[in-house]
């Protein structure tokens, strides 16, 4: 019994989802709040309706994730079966059924919360990107670079949901709350760059299963060595980004925040690229990937950094 409840925690991707609850902690209370503070604003999302938003938020990303498992059983069973809980811990109707819970209490969520911050965006937002992660698993993941410019997308919005929730950060123009949105976009584009490399990644990591079952990923229809070439392009638009961030910032960053950034921000992606052309095996791919994620925590650290600063 009890393997069995872990087995129905782990499918969901806990540490992903106590990343995602972590970045919006960190920037609701110390960024959102104080710099709407700032400018005189109250926020909305007071008392109970910030958790609550994150518990919403939680059951996208929970249910994206389990969708994913249940549409993609037959390529897991070949590039992960150690991973693959469904049908061995899980039988299929009760997953789908869980799938089921998840998605209608974070529906019920976002109806509760729209309606008291009078902001019914939010309502039609949630079925939205239910829908879309569902037609991912389904359809987009299967073919090359629009599944994984989607994911990357929406990891992008996990953050950027932030200034629909709080609408004074997008037309108030308080330095305070312009210092907020350009963190907050920021990151975004930050995540997304992060998890398109890790995407791309994985499609090669994934490679044999995804070429059994017929997926036409990047690496299926053009080969790894083009996929490290697309892979290597995106590091450097990436790295090209934040070059500019950089040159922007340190009129207003200090000693500290500026070491950070080239030590454990930028040089650990230019090392990837070294990483990437070494990588051979099915193993190497994947510790490239865990990598990426390392990265993006420590872009959230640097972000800690730099609002202690502004």
């Amino acid at each position: 019994m009890c393997k069995i409840m872990v087995s129905y925690l782990k499918i969901l991707r806990p540490i992903n989802l106590g990343i995602v609850a972590l970045t919006h902690l960190f920037f609701y209370y110390f960024l959102i709040t104080p710099s709407l503070e700032k400018a005189g604003v109250h926020p909305q999302l007071t008392d109970i309706l910030f958790p609550l938003f994150i518990l919403c938020t939680l059951c996208i990303v929970a249910a994206g994730n389990l969708i994913n498992d249940i549409l993609d059983l037959q390529t897991d069973k070949i590039n992960k079966p150690q991973k693959t809980f469904i049908n061995n811990d899980i039988p299929l109707p009760k997953a789908w059924i869980y799938y089921g819970v998840i998605t209608i209490l974070g529906f019920c969520l976002a109806i509760y919360i729209g309606l008291s911050i009078q902001k019914l965006e939010l309502v039609f937002i949630y079925p939205l990107v239910t829908m879309l992660l569902y037609w991912y698993s389904k359809i987009f993941k299967h073919f090359p670079v629009i599944g994984n410019f989607f994911v990357a997308i929406f990891t992008g919005f996990v953050v950027w949901v932030l200034l629909i929730c709080e609408p004074q950060l997008m037309s108030n123009n308080h330095v305070a709350i312009q210092n907020a949105r350009t963190i907050l976009i920021g990151f975004g584009i930050f995540s997304f760059f992060g998890n398109l490399i890790r995407e791309l990644v994985k499609d090669v990591e994934d490679f044999e299963g995804d070429k059994i079952v017929g997926s036409k990923t990047f690496p299926v229809l053009y080969g790894i060595p083009k996929t490290k070439k697309l892979i290597t392009g995106v590091i450097l638009v990436m790295l090209l980004i934040l070059m500019a961030w950089f040159r922007k910032s340190l009129h207003v960053s200090d000693f500290r925040a500026n070491i950070y950034f080239v030590l454990f921000v930028m040089a650990p992606i230019g090392l990837s690229i070294f990483k990437l052309y070494k990588a051979e095996n099915k193993k190497q791919f994947g510790a490239i990937s865990r990598f990426y994620k390392m990265v993006l925590l420590s872009g959230l650290i640097y972000a800690f950094i730099f609002i202690q600063i502004i």
